[in-house]
């Protein structure tokens, strides 16, 4: 008997593992918005995952032209709108939503049928675009804040993702503890570097490390006309030497690099970069370089033939 419930229990931990590998990893973040009303509400934007139609059929959000302007910027949808919705997205009730904030290792999760479908108002336009169209509007699930108490401040340290599956890794995030370094890193033979996607020739200034996980990392300053401009990730197995991963993070139009963690005591000590293992079927990870107005952050992952995960943020700037 012990030997069936052993085979039993390695079955489902085989489905269970190959369903995780089956379900496309989508990351999408939790938005913060207060209302004209000020109440405060939480949602994850499924816009980017879900294709709009104009047809009277197809639409997404209901018409809110007889609606006061204010009343039509947080909507519920209910029937067929939330039917499409899903059918949209490919999603059923029995899916669920797993919602991480990765800063306090704090992991909610709901199931589908159980949460609510907004349509929330993108806030870039005003009342010359009332009545909306379904364009104005960012669509996908509510999480009732109540269950976010504790969570980071605008839940800015907030994943989620959507499946059968829960793909996140508790307990394993860190944030980097940067320290000024001495530590060799290849240069080119003038001190400078050619950044091999732009062409733009870099000088190379102060240099940063951590080791972490049987990885030590390696920053750099780049500088353009002595002004930083961008920063170089070196990330090598400690064991081996081996470059397991770079990349260069560079600012540009809606970009700009983020503080380093720990390095401005007058700044407050904000905490932007994270590395450590996120989800279940790939390697450790690595974020928070870069602020960016126009798109959204990407995931690095810290394996030599992974390719970046852009979150999808929904950002319309």
């Amino acid at each position: 008997m012990k030997n069936c419930f052993a085979i039993v229990g390695t079955f489902l931990l085989m489905m269970s593992f190959q369903t995780l590998l089956a379900q496309e990893l989508n990351v999408y973040r939790l938005n913060w918005r207060e209302l004209h009303n000020k109440k405060q509400v939480a949602f994850i934007s499924l816009s980017e995952s879900y294709s709009l139609s104009e047809h009277p059929d197809s639409l997404a959000v209901p018409s809110v032209a007889t609606m006061k302007i204010d009343d039509a910027e947080y909507l519920t949808l209910t029937g067929a709108y939330r039917t499409r919705f899903l059918a949209g997205t490919h999603l059923t009730d029995a899916d669920r939503v797993f919602v991480y904030d990765y800063s306090i290792d704090s992991l909610l999760t709901f199931l589908v049928k159980d949460i609510n479908v907004v349509a929330c108002f993108e806030g870039y336009g005003g009342e010359k675009d009332f009545p909306y169209s379904q364009y104005h509007y960012q669509i996908g699930f509510n999480i009732p804040t109540m269950f976010l108490k504790g969570f980071s401040k605008y839940y800015q340290h907030v994943f989620a993702c959507v499946g059968r599956v829960n793909p996140f890794v508790q307990g394993q995030m860190k944030p980097i503890a940067w320290r000024k370094s001495q530590a060799a890193i290849a240069l080119g033979p003038d001190g400078s570097i050619t950044d091999p996607e732009t062409k733009i020739i870099y000088a190379l200034d102060q240099k940063y490390e951590f080791k972490f996980g049987g990885l030590h990392y390696i920053l750099q300053d780049l500088l353009t006309h002595k002004e930083l401009n961008g920063r170089r990730l070196q990330v090598y197995n400690e064991a081996s030497k081996a470059l397991v991963c770079e990349r260069i993070f560079r600012d540009g139009e809606g970009t700009s690099c983020a503080p380093l963690n720990f390095m401005n005591p007058e700044g407050g000590n904000e905490i932007n970069q994270w590395t450590g293992k996120l989800f279940k079927n790939k390697p450790s990870a690595v974020f928070g370089f870069l602020y960016i107005s126009f798109g959204c952050e990407s995931i690095t992952f810290l394996g030599p033939r992974e390719t970046d995960l852009i979150v999808r943020c929904d950002n319309r700037h």
